[in-house]
């Protein structure tokens, strides 16, 4: 059952036996500042959930995100992928399908999660990922 754990100005978290989703929307009333702040409190939101015993991995939905992050964004998504590394719990990025987002993203996830981080375009193999890089544990 899908449960919501956390919601900000631009964001929800939910989890669903164990698997973290967070869904995050563009807001064009929100200044960068702002932007980045949620992001960093996403970031705190996460972190705490990859040290759950119970939590199995987390997917960070970006599809209706602003198509380009900030260094402030970026090092909070590095923040989160290299706690669920260190946890030896699966994180996923899905981004929209534009290639600045997707590099972005990329580069941010191999640096912090080689091992159990990935990015795609797609739900389904985000989930299936995260799933994956559990079951390896």
């Amino acid at each position: 059952m899908k449960v919501e754990h956390s919601r900000g100005p631009n964001f929800v978290i939910e989890v669903d036996e164990g698997l973290a989703t967070c869904r995050v929307w563009q807001r064009p009333d929100l200044t960068s500042t702002e932007g980045a702040a949620c992001a960093e409190q996403i970031s705190r939101h996460a972190e705490a959930l990859a040290s759950d015993p119970n939590a199995r991995g987390f997917v960070f939905d970006l599809r209706q995100a602003p198509p380009i992050a900030g260094p402030r964004t970026t090092a909070a998504v590095g923040q989160m992928a290299k706690a669920y590394e260190v946890a030896g719990k699966g994180f996923a990025v899905i981004t929209a399908d534009t290639p600045m987002m997707l590099l972005q993203f990329r580069r941010v996830v191999r640096e912090a999660a080689p091992l159990r981080g990935v990015v795609t375009t797609d739900e389904a193999e985000a989930v299936e990922s995260v799933r994956r890089a559990r079951a390896r544990r």
